[in-house]
């Protein structure tokens, strides 16, 4: 597989980014895009990248990568998650891509991931996010072993892509409402209504594509991952977040029971997160699975702000990945 894309070979004209200051809070918001490159179905992508006053200048700061999901963009996310506000209190820099165009038939917005130029390493989305990863990462100054990725629905399936794809680069990665690797689009619901069948990958299958994609020395590195899942979600069924949670346990020999589990029940919503590790002491996992207020409407992104696909109610999704990703760093393989 091809090496991680060089600071300097993925520059692209930074001086001519402008900063805006946003109304109510503490900091900047950059708005540019990234040119495409010569690698497979690379393409322009727009991106917004907040910069909170009194960022360190030391290069200590994490940097944390917000996926939308598909009929979305990166102002949704911007908008509607927590991650803006907590990073004025946290002082790190929050990287919102958007896809902005994009090849075959998907919905509107939608992330490939089941597209197979689409989950690998060194071609299309992945590679175009990598290179968005490094850009931000020269422009905030922030620390190259603080690099974490989350999103929403397509784009947490495109998270765990990332995590997998470029487990060499990325600390730690979230899933809300996800699926996993190399998962195909028949697991998630399509048409109306909630009583349509959909087929999910085995944990086993999932795993088999993961080691196929991680076939270089240094890239079956653990990347800890965080999986947020509603009981009722109805467009992306509750199994794929449990699939994904028990190919990451298999992936990367975690001790099959949690080592903790807390309450995270918030405004009536009963939810659940538990803590796995490897026998070593290693957390390879956290899974917070809660129940949604309704059947049709518990596909969104919990606990933060509102929107077509963000409802206040539940676990605050972007309190509960912060708290996940702070302490991990990108240490070197075994």
């Amino acid at each position: 597989m091809p090496a991680s894309p060089p600071v300097a070979a993925i520059l692209f004209g930074l001086a001519a980014a402008f900063g805006t200051a946003l109304p109510g809070t503490a900091g900047t918001l950059v708005r540019d895009t990234l040119p495409a490159a010569a690698h497979p179905e690379s393409r322009d992508r727009d991106y917004a990248l907040y910069l909170p006053d009194g960022l360190p200048a030391d290069g200590s700061a994490a940097l944390v990568t917000v996926l939308h999901g598909c009929k979305q963009t990166q102002d949704d996310m911007l908008e509607q998650t927590g991650f803006r506000a907590l990073a004025d209190v946290e002082g790190f820099a929050v990287l919102y891509p958007f896809i902005t165009s994009y090849d075959g038939r998907r919905s509107e917005n939608c992330w490939g991931f089941w597209i197979d130029h689409h989950r690998h390493e060194g071609a299309g989305e992945p590679a175009d996010l990598r290179r968005l990863i490094a850009a931000a990462e020269t422009r905030a100054g922030t620390d190259p072993a603080r690099r974490y990725v989350a999103g929403l629905s397509s784009g947490a399936a495109m998270s765990v892509v990332m995590a997998v794809a470029w487990s060499e680069d990325i600390a730690a990665a979230g899933a809300v409402a996800g699926l996993g690797y190399a998962e195909d689009a028949w697991a998630v619901r399509t048409l109306p209504g909630c009583s349509w069948p959909v087929w999910t990958d085995t944990p086993e299958e999932m795993v088999e594509e993961m080691r196929a994609e991680q076939d270089a020395p240094g890239e079956d590195r653990l990347v800890p991952l965080m999986v947020m899942h509603s009981l009722n979600d109805c467009r992306v069924p509750v199994q794929n977040g449990q699939a994904l949670a028990a190919s990451w346990i298999r992936r990367y020999d975690a001790l099959p029971d949690p080592v903790s589990q807390s309450d995270c029940s918030d405004d009536a919503i009963p939810c659940l997160q538990s803590r796995f590790e490897d026998a070593q002491g290693r957390e390879v996992l956290e899974t917070v699975f809660f129940e949604g207020p309704d059947i049709s409407g518990t596909h969104y992104w919990p606990g933060d702000g509102t929107g077509d696909y963000a409802r206040p109610e539940g676990p605050p999704a972007a309190q509960l990945l912060w708290a996940f990703f702070r302490d991990k760093r990108l240490d070197p393989a075994p």
